[in-house]
């Protein structure tokens, strides 16, 4: 899902592209925040595109 965040899709697009509720979308964002230790989600798109 950062993945998609990179390629600026919106938290809805997302959600719609994968057939998942927004609410999922953004639970995953905030694991994926937890694990990766940053605290903003553009954070974590930075990490995400450092790493690939």
């Amino acid at each position: 899902m950062l993945g998609l965040y990179a390629d600026n899709y919106s938290t809805a697009e997302i959600a719609e592209r994968l057939g998942i509720a927004d609410s999922t979308v953004s639970v995953v964002v905030r694991h994926a925040k937890v694990k990766l230790d940053v605290a903003a989600r553009s954070e974590a798109v930075r990490v995400f595109r450092a790493l690939y």
